[in-house]
C-alpha cells in the first residue's frame, strides 16, 4: 500500500493483509484484503470519515466532526453491522465480523467475485424476460430478510446489486441502511434520482418496506428497458409515465412493477412477500402467458396442422382453468368437454398478453380461438377415442408446480406481416369531380364549420378563418388554443376562457370564464340551442348549452388519472352523443342525460385515433396500425383490420360508407381512405409540404382538408356551389372589468345553496331590509361539490382534488383559503380540516397556482383571469364573515356605496356586502380600507 501510507496495512495483529482500495465515500473506505487464518480473500469497510487522517494515537477526525457525533456513528456502524451479520440469505451480503481498531471500526465481509448489475447492463444490455423475473425473485428474497430485521437499505439501484458469475444477484453496500418503527420518523435524506420514491426526498416518512419495494422496481424497470425512470417528485407533480415493459414479460412481472411503483407508499405492496405474490402471478394469469410463450418457442421449429393447434388451444385454456379451479375437470363425454370448454370461457381474458405476443391483436386472436375451441369439440365429438389421452396431457399441463411443456401450432399463430409496400390510387382518380386547392399557410389543427362554407385552421397560436369552397381568407384571430365552428360563428379558446366570434374574425360574445385552460372544444347546433363541449390542459371536462345570449352548465367532471384524460372529443351528426377520446379508452355520453352509454377499449393498447358514424351506430378506434369497428348499440366488434401505416385523427364519411385518416409509417405521413365495410384502402394522399399535420372533413362529407406545416390542401370530392359567409351581427363592446356583467358558470353537478337564480345571475341584490334594488351587486353563490365516493381524502389523487378546488374558485372566487377547503372536505362527507387535511391541500392549492387554475392573493383563491372582484351579498348564505371578504371586494364595494350615496359610511358598505351589523374591528377594517381607497 505505497501509494496510500495513511491507510491501515494489517489489521487485527497481522490476520488481515490489506492488498488495494476498491472505493471510498463520504464516510468509509472499502478494501480487498487477504485474511491470512483462513487463506482467502475478503471486503474491509473501515468507518472513515471524508478528511480524516489516521495518527499514531487514534483516527484524527476533519474539524466539522465532534467526538459525540462520531461516537454516535461508531455505535450506528457496529450495530447495524451485528445486525448484517445475523443475515442469512444467499442474496445479502455476508458479515463475518466487525471489530473497532485504531479508533475506528471495520467491517470484514465476503468477497465476491462477478460485476455489478450496471456493469452487466453497460456490457450485454436488458435482462430477459426469464432472468428478470429470477432477479425479482431473489431479491425480494434479500429483502424479505432484511425487513424481517427492522431495517431498511434506502439505497437499491444497479451499482449496489452485485451479480456473481451466474448472475445470482446479492444485495450489497447497506451504509444508508436504518432501523424503522414508526413510519412517519426522520431520517437522512440519502437517495438516488429515478430510483428513490417521493418520501426520501423528505426528512420524514412514511418509510417502511414499501419505500425499498419502489427502489427494487425501478431498478428491474431499468434493467429490462435500458430507460432510466422519472424523478419520483416529477412524477408526484407532473405525473410522468414510466418506460413501458414489452409484453413478452411476464404479466405478474409487469404488474408487480407498476403496483411498487406507485407514488403513494399506501398504494405500493406492504411487503416484499407481497410483491413476490404480484410476481408469482397469483390468481390472476395463472400460467396463461408461459404456455403461450412455451408453444411459441416450440414453434419456431414445428409446423402443425389444424386440428393439432385446436386440441392445443383447448389444452391451453382448461389448463389455466384447472389452475383457477385446484382441480381438474371430470371429463368422460365430449358433452363434458364441451361444458367445460364453456366454463373455461372466462378465462380467456388471462390469455391477453399471449394473444397479442402470438397474433399481433387481441380482436383477431380472440375470434380465432372460438374457432378453434369449437373445431376441437367437433372433432372430439367424432373421435371419443381420444379423449382419455387429452385428459392426461391436460392433467400434467395444469400442474401448480411448473407450467407445462406444450407442441407448437406451427406459422398461423404468427402475427400477419404488414403492407410495406402497398401502393394506392390518389384521390383524384377514385373521384372523377375532385378538386384540389393548395394554400401556402400551414396548419397544426384544422375543421369545418356546421352547415356553412367556412373553415378555420390553427397556425402556432393564430387562427385563420378561410371559405371552404374559395379558399379566401375572411378573418385572423390571434392567440387561439382550440377551436370549433357551426352555422352561428366559431367557439374559441383564448385566455383561459371561451368565446364566439363571427366568420370575420369579430367578437360577438362576452368572454365566459373556464376554470382550466382549453386545449380542445366540440360545438354542435340544432333547434336553436348550441352544445359546447371543452377539455381543459389539466383534465377538466364540461359541457355547456348556449341558446341566444343565455349559458346554461350541463355537468363538469374533474379527472383524477392521466389514463382517463381526454385528448380529443367530437358530436355525432345529430348532436345525441358525444365521443371522448383518452389515451387508452373511447367513452361515448348521451348529450341529453349526461349518461355513459359505453366505454371502448383494448387491454394494454393505446388509442391513437377515434370516430363515430353520422348516425352514432358505429364508433371506430385506431390503435397504431389496428383498427376496429364496433357496434354502438352492443359494444362488440364488428370488424378489424390492419392498416398499411399507424392511423390517427380518423373520420367516417357523412354515409359512413368511407372511413379516412393520417396514416404515419417510418418516412412519411398521409390521408388514406378506406371501405368501412371491410377496411380495403381505397385512395392515398401525401402532401408535398411535409408531413401531414390534420386532416379534416365537412361539408356533408364533400370537402376534405389536409395540412401540413407549410401548405394547406383544400379537397373537394364532388362539385360545390359557391354560399358566402354569413354576416352573424354587430361585434360587441369590450366592457371595463368594474363594469362586466357576471360570466361564472355553475355546473349542474355544483348547485348554488341560495336561491340565487340562473347560471346567468342577476347583476343587481336588494340592500337587506330593503326594497332597494342596487345595480352591480349580485348574490353570493356558495358552491356545493358532488359527493364524492370515499372519505379517504389524503388517499385521493392530487389531479381529482385539484380540480375539486378549481370549481369551487371558479363558483366563489375570491374565496377564503378556509372557505374553499371546507368545501372540498365536505364533498367527502368529512367534519372539520385537520392539520392533515389542511396541509394536503395546501399542497393542492400550490398545484393548482403553479398550472395556472387559481391564483393565491395572502388568504384568498382567485380566478386567475380576474383583475377586480364583484361586489356580492351575503346575506343569504349560513356562513358568513367579514374576515371572509377580501379587501379588494370591500375596496370595490366601498367605491359603489359612495357613488350611490355620497359620504357613505363603513354600514353601508358593509349592508352591500350582506352585513347588517358590523363589530367594532370589522368597522375600523372597513373605515381604514375607505380611507386607502380615497388616497
Amino acid at each position: 500500500m505505497k501509494d496510500m501510507p495513511e491507510h491501515p496495512q494489517t489489521l487485527q495483529g497481522g490476520r488481515y493483509q490489506v492488498i488495494r482500495l476498491l472505493g471510498q465515500g463520504g464516510f468509509g473506505v472499502t478494501y480487498l484484503a487477504r485474511d491470512a487464518l483462513l487463506d482467502r480473500q475478503v471486503v474491509i469497510k473501515e468507518l472513515f470519515p471524508q478528511g480524516s487522517l489516521h495518527m499514531p494515537a487514534g483516527l484524527q477526525l476533519p474539524p466539522q466532526w465532534s467526538g459525540d457525533a462520531f461516537d454516535n456513528l461508531l455505535g450506528r456502524f457496529v450495530g447495524e453491522a451485528r445486525m448484517l451479520a445475523k443475515f442469512k440469505s444467499p442474496h445479502v451480503v455476508r458479515v463475518q465480523d466487525v471489530f473497532t481498531e485504531l479508533g475506528t471500526a471495520f467491517i470484514i465481509m465476503d468477497y465476491l467475485e462477478g460485476r455489478t448489475l450496471m456493469q452487466r447492463l453497460r456490457d450485454e444490455g436488458p435482462l430477459s424476460p426469464a432472468l428478470s423475473l429470477r432477479m425479482a425473485r431473489h431479491l425480494a428474497q434479500a429483502l424479505t430478510v432484511v425487513h424481517d430485521a427492522g431495517l431498511l437499505h434506502r439505497d437499491i439501484k444497479p451499482d449496489n446489486i452485485y451479480l456473481l458469475q451466474d448472475d445470482t444477484p446479492v444485495l450489497i453496500d447497506f451504509g444508508a441502511s436504518r432501523e424503522y418503527a414508526d413510519s412517519n420518523q426522520q431520517m437522512s435524506v440519502i437517495l438516488t434520482h429515478g430510483f428513490a420514491p417521493p418520501e426520501q426526498y423528505g426528512g420524514t416518512g412514511p418509510f417502511g418496506p414499501p419505500t425499498d419495494l419502489y427502489a427494487l422496481a425501478a431498478t428491474l424497470l431499468f434493467a429490462v428497458t435500458g430507460k432510466l425512470p422519472p424523478n419520483a417528485v416529477t412524477r408526484l407533480h407532473d405525473q410522468e409515465s414510466l418506460p413501458a415493459v414489452p409484453s413478452t414479460y411476464a404479466p405478474g412481472f409487469r404488474r408487480a412493477l407498476l403496483a411498487a411503483l406507485e407514488v403513494r407508499a399506501i398504494d405500493r405492496p406492504s411487503s416484499a412477500q407481497a410483491f413476490v405474490e404480484l410476481l408469482e402471478g397469483g390468481l390472476d394469469d395463472l400460467g396463461a402467458l408461459q404456455l403461450v410463450q412455451r408453444i411459441l418457442e416450440a414453434g419456431a421449429t414445428t409446423a402443425l396442422h389444424a386440428p393439432e393447434r385446436q386440441r392445443l388451444w383447448a389444452l391451453a385454456l382448461l389448463a389455466v382453468s384447472s389452475r383457477r379451479d385446484g382441480q381438474v375437470p371430470r371429463i368422460q363425454h365430449p358433452d363434458e368437454l364441451r361444458y367445460a370448454l364453456k366454463r373455461s370461457a372466462d378465462v380467456v381474458p388471462l390469455f391477453h398478453d399471449g394473444l397479442e405476443l402470438a397474433y399481433g391483436s387481441v380482436i383477431s386472436g380472440t375470434a380465432k380461438l372460438q374457432e378453434d375451441l369449437e373445431a376441437f369439440t367437433a372433432h372430439m365429438f367424432d373421435h371419443p377415442e381420444q379423449l382419455g389421452s387429452f385428459l392426461g396431457e391436460l392433467t400434467k399441463a395444469a400442474s401448480l408446480t411448473s407450467p407445462a411443456v406444450l407442441n407448437a401450432p406451427g406459422p398461423v399463430w404468427q402475427a400477419p406481416s404488414t403492407q410495406k409496400s402497398l401502393v394506392l390510387p390518389s384521390f383524384e382518380s377514385v373521384f372523377k369531380d375532385f378538386k384540389l386547392q393548395t394554400l401556402p399557410v400551414g396548419a397544426s389543427h384544422s375543421g369545418f364549420a356546421q352547415q356553412v362554407q367556412a373553415a378555420w385552421l390553427i397556425q402556432g397560436s393564430d387562427l385563420r378563418i378561410i371559405h371552404a369552397v374559395s379558399g379566401e381568407e375572411s378573418g385572423r384571430i390571434a392567440n387561439v388554443h382550440a377551436a370549433a365552428a357551426v352555422d352561428n360563428g366559431l367557439w374559441l379558446a383564448l385566455n383561459g376562457a371561451l368565446r364566439r366570434y363571427d366568420f370575420q374574425g369579430h367578437p360577438i360574445s362576452q368572454p365566459l370564464d373556464f376554470p382550466d385552460h382549453p386545449v380542445a372544444l366540440a360545438a354542435w347546433r340544432g333547434q336553436g340551442v348550441t352544445q359546447l363541449a371543452a377539455i381543459g390542459r389539466h383534465g377538466l371536462f364540461s359541457r355547456f348549452n348556449v341558446k341566444g345570449d343565455q349559458i346554461s352548465a350541463q355537468d363538469t367532471s374533474a379527472v383524477s388519472t392521466r389514463e382517463q384524460v381526454p385528448v380529443d372529443l367530437f358530436y355525432s351528426a345529430d348532436g345525441l352523443l358525444l365521443l371522448l377520446q383518452a389515451a387508452q379508452s373511447v367513452t361515448v355520453l348521451h348529450t341529453k342525460t349526461g349518461k355513459i352509454l359505453r366505454t371502448f377499449h383494448l387491454s394494454g393498447q393505446a388509442i391513437t385515433g377515434a370516430a363515430i358514424t353520422a348516425d352514432g351506430k358505429q364508433v371506430c378506434t385506431a390503435h397504431g396500425r389496428l383498427v376496429v369497428v364496433w357496434d354502438m348499440l352492443s359494444g362488440k366488434e364488428l370488424r378489424s383490420f390492419r392498416a398499411p401505416a399507424a392511423m390517427r385523427q380518423l373520420f367516417f364519411s357523412a354515409n359512413g360508407a368511407y372511413l379516412g385518416g393520417i396514416g404515419e409509417d417510418d418516412r412519411t405521413t398521409s390521408l388514406y381512405l378506406f371501405k368501412a365495410a371491410s377496411g380495403q384502402p381505397m385512395a392515398r394522399s401525401t402532401p408535398s409540404g411535409g408531413h401531414a399535420l390534420s386532416a379534416a372533413i365537412g361539408l356533408n362529407g364533400r370537402a376534405l382538408i389536409l395540412s401540413t406545416a407549410h401548405q394547406l390542401n383544400l379537397m373537394h370530392l364532388a362539385p360545390l356551389p359557391y354560399h358566402a359567409l354569413p354576416q352573424l351581427g354587430m361585434p360587441v363592446r369590450e366592457m371595463p372589468p368594474e363594469a362586466t356583467p357576471d360570466r361564472s358558470v355553475t355546473p349542474a353537478s355544483v348547485q348554488p345553496a341560495s336561491a340565487a337564480g340562473p347560471l346567468s345571475s342577476p347583476a343587481s341584490s336588494a340592500l337587506p331590509g330593503s326594497t332597494l334594488t342596487v345595480a352591480g351587486v349580485r348574490p353570493y353563490q356558495e358552491v356545493i361539490l358532488p359527493t364524492q365516493s370515499t372519505t379517504n381524502l389524503l388517499n385521493q389523487p392530487l389531479d381529482a382534488l385539484e380540480a375539486l378546488m378549481a370549481l369551487v374558485v371558479q363558483t366563489e372566487g375570491p374565496v377564503h383559503r378556509q372557505e374553499a377547503y371546507r368545501r372540498v372536505v365536505q364533498a367527502h362527507t368529512l367534519g372539520k380540516v385537520g392539520s392533515q387535511i389542511g396541509a394536503r391541500l395546501d399542497l393542492v392549492t400550490q398545484r393548482a397556482a403553479q398550472r395556472g387554475l387559481i391564483r393565491v392573493c395572502g388568504d384568498f383563491l382567485w380566478l386567475s383571469s380576474m383583475q377586480t372582484p364583484p361586489v356580492r351579498n351575503r346575506s343569504l348564505i349560513k356562513h358568513r364573515s367579514l374576515t371572509l371578504v377580501c379587501d379588494e371586494e370591500i375596496r370595490v364595494a366601498a367605491e359603489l356605496a359612495r357613488t350611490l350615496m355620497p359620504g357613505a359610511d363603513a354600514s353601508i358598505t358593509a349592508q352591500l356586502l350582506g352585513f347588517s351589523k358590523l363589530s367594532a374591528e370589522h368597522r375600523k377594517r372597513i373605515d381604514t380600507l375607505m380611507i386607502q381607497e380615497r388616497i
